[in-house]
C-alpha cells in the first residue's frame, strides 16, 4: 500500500469515527427524549390518581359533615380539580421543551459529526494529493 492510500485509509477511518460518535450521541439523546416522556407520563399518571383519592376524600368528608355540595364546597372542588390540571399542563410543557432541546442538541451533533468527517476526509485526499505530487 502507498503513503497515498495510507493517507486515504487513515482519513477515511478517523471520518468512520467521528459519524459513529455522531450517531452514538444522537442514540443517546434519543433515549434520553423516551425516558423524559415516560416519566412525564408517569407523573401525570400519579398525578390523576392522587387527584382522584383527594377529590373522594374531600366528597366523603363534604357528606359526613352534612353540607349540601353546592356553592363553596362544590366551587373548592372544582378549583382544586383545575389546579391540579394546570400543574400537569405546566409540567408538561416544561417536559416538551426539555424534548425539543434535546432534538435540537441531537440534531447539531448529527450535522457537526458529518461536517467533522467530511473535513477529516478531504484534510486525507489534500495530504494524499500532496504526496503523489512530491513523488
Amino acid at each position: 500500500m502507498g503513503v497515498a492510500a495510507a493517507l486515504l485509509a487513515g482519513g477515511a477511518l478517523s471520518a468512520a469515527g467521528s459519524i459513529m460518535q455522531g450517531d452514538a450521541a444522537a442514540a443517546a439523546a434519543k433515549a434520553n427524549i423516551k425516558a423524559l416522556q415516560r416519566e412525564r407520563d408517569l407523573r401525570n399518571q400519579q398525578s390523576r390518581e392522587a387527584e382522584r383519592r383527594d377529590r373522594s376524600t374531600n366528597i366523603t368528608l363534604i357528606a359526613k359533615s352534612g353540607v349540601r355540595q353546592t356553592g363553596s364546597p362544590a366551587a373548592v372542588l372544582v378549583a382544586n380539580a383545575a389546579n391540579a390540571e394546570t400543574a400537569r399542563l405546566y409540567a408538561d410543557i416544561e417536559t416538551q421543551q426539555q424534548v425539543e432541546l434535546l432534538r435540537v442538541q441531537r440534531d447539531n451533533v448529527r450535522i457537526s459529526s458529518a461536517v467533522t468527517a467530511g473535513g477529516q476526509l478531504l484534510g486525507a485526499a489534500g495530504q494524499a494529493g500532496a504526496h503523489s505530487a512530491r513523488n
